[in-house]
């Protein structure tokens, strides 16, 4: 009975000690817990996404830079046309009438021009003629002024008469110009892209110069305008790599290289941006000038790498969890520093200044820094007892 008693109290006591064991790892637990994720390495780059256009790679803006009637048009869309050749003519019969009436003109002027010079010489011989007779006092001072008069006045009149000849002959200069205008031709081998002529349409130029055609030299190469913002636009290279979708083809990407960034900054929906050219190749003439894109940049490459998640680049711990004798850096730090926290003794957590580099959205890149592929670092927090 003595024995079966003892038994009885050594089962109690360990009961108790293992509820008091359970009770004590509850307390312990409670509270805020940090969850972890290994340091890796690897490859990582910057992925921008961002929207552009397809456009010809040459494309000349063709106008008009007299104004009349459109009597007929010899190109249409997609029509191809070779430097010279004749897209549209303008009504040239008023422009005939204008250099006829403007090589009469000249007419008119190279005779005055003539009878003027006839007149000078006239004018001429009779001033000589009286100057002869007053050095010989055969007649008064008066008579030789008036005939100077004279002279001088037809030297006036031949430079006026040459003035007005030279005038015609510009403004005939000008009628035929502009007579040559009337047949609009193609400064460019390529592609009519865009028609805005229609036959019986009157243009006028004299505000502005109308634009009738648009001609792409090649459409087997295109240039792909984007933005890209100026938070990202210093990790984009000449030679970045583009991969882009239009709606037409949703399921079969294509691809270029960024060929130039233009340094001007505009602001699109009101953030700062640089419009960046892309180069495209299109064999086949599947892509086609004015389709919409959208568009991943892969900007700068880092090889083999230690990455941290981007998690760990927030995570901020509780007090309670942070080692007694940890030192937290300065908050002033330099430009691209950043603290991540690891695992300590006792479950606690120690901060590691490092110097963070480009992010692919998931993973930052670590450039420097006390840490070491798979050591773990603090990501977020659970907590126990909560379900």
């Amino acid at each position: 009975m003595k024995n079966r008693t003892i038994g009885i109290l050594a089962g109690i006591v360990l009961v108790a000690a293992i509820i008091a064991v359970v009770i004590l790892v509850l307390v312990v637990e409670k509270g805020p817990r940090p969850v972890f994720a290994a340091v890796g390495r690897g490859n990582i780059s910057r992925e921008i996404i961002t929207s552009g256009t397809l456009k010809p790679l040459t494309d000349v803006d063709v106008g008009t830079d007299i104004s009349g009637k459109i009597v007929k048009i010899n190109v249409d869309f997609n029509s191809r046309v070779r430097k010279g050749e004749v897209l549209a003519e303008i009504d040239p019969v008023p422009f005939q009438e204008d250099v006829k009436f403007k090589e009469a003109a000249v007419e008119v002027a190279r005779a005055a021009l003539d009878q003027a010079r006839a007149d000078l010489g006239e004018a001429k011989k009779k001033y000589d003629r009286t100057l002869d007779q007053y050095n010989r006092k055969l007649v008064s001072q008066e008579d030789m002024e008036t005939d100077k008069a004279a002279y001088d006045s037809a030297r006036d009149d031949v430079l006026d008469a040459q003035a007005a000849l030279d005038s015609a002959r510009t403004e005939l200069q000008e009628s035929r110009v502009n007579l040559s205008h009337t047949r609009i031709v193609a400064p460019i081998d390529g592609l009519v892209v865009s028609r805005t002529a229609e036959v019986g349409q009157t243009v006028a130029s004299r505000m502005q110069t109308p634009i009738l055609f648009e001609i792409a030299d090649d459409l087997t190469r295109l240039v792909l305008e984007c933005d890209v913002d100026e938070v990202d636009i210093g990790t984009v290279k000449i030679g970045s790599t583009v991969v882009f979708t239009v709606a037409a083809y949703q399921d079969n990407p294509f691809s270029g290289k960024v060929s130039e960034i233009r340094d001007a900054a505009e602001e699109v929906d009101g953030v700062m941006a640089y419009e960046t050219l892309v180069l495209v190749d299109n064999p086949d003439l599947r892509l086609l000038p004015g389709m919409t894109a959208i568009v991943r940049v892969f900007a700068t490459a880092l090889i083999d790498v230690l990455q941290v998640p981007n998690a760990a680049l927030k995570f901020k711990p509780p007090v309670e969890i942070v080692a007694s004798n940890a030192v937290v850096p300065r908050p002033d730090r330099k430009k691209g520093e950043a603290v991540v926290w690891v695992q300590a003794a006792g479950k606690k957590l120690e901060p590691r200044l490092v110097t963070r580099g480009i992010t692919d959205l998931k993973n930052t890149a670590i450039l420097a820094g006390d840490l070491k592929e798979g050591q773990l670092v603090a990501v977020g927090l659970t907590e126990t007892g909560k379900k």
